[in-house]
């Protein structure tokens, strides 16, 4: 899964190696999409998110992630590419480098429900970290899901 997105991301390394994005993906543990499902996906991995410590940190309290509706949710990603490239990259992509790892990702899934932690009128935290940012994907085979942090 997500092999496609992975090798992308590796040839683009040089630029995202500077910041704090990390993407993470794989089998949907409920087969729903739906929050329960990301919350099960984070809670049922073992192993450690690069760059902030254990997945545990990762928490979606009720109401932390409000449904982006498929008209607007490629957008809110490449929305969160753009400030990520804006904060911490020393190089930069092109907008059509960055449409293209956002086209990859959604070619994942089939029926996408698509959820964000800083879009509407405010902002929830989902890590313990000063400010992050949180948008996955599910249909229900698939969850991915990208985080950004900022302690500045």
């Amino acid at each position: 899964m997500f092999e496609s997105l992975h090798r992308l991301l590796e040839v683009q390394a040089h630029v995202w190696s500077d910041g704090s994005l990390v993407f993470d993906g794989g089998k949907n543990p409920l087969e729903t999409s739906d929050v329960d499902a990301i919350s099960a996906f984070i809670r049922h991995r073992a192993d450690l998110v690069p760059k902030f410590g254990r997945r545990d940190d990762i928490e979606l309290p009720t109401g932390s992630l409000l449904q982006v509706g498929a008209d607007q949710a490629k957008l809110v990603l490449l929305d969160m590419l753009r400030d990520e490239m804006r904060m911490f990259a020393q190089q930069r992509l092109g907008e059509e480098s960055l449409a293209t790892v956002v086209d990859v990702f959604f070619a994942e899934f089939d029926a996408p429900a698509c959820f964000a932690n800083f879009r509407g009128n405010g902002w929830t935290p989902v890590t313990r970290h000063t400010r992050d940012s949180f948008f996955a994907v599910v249909d229900g085979g698939r969850v991915g899901y990208w985080l950004t942090c900022d302690d500045e």
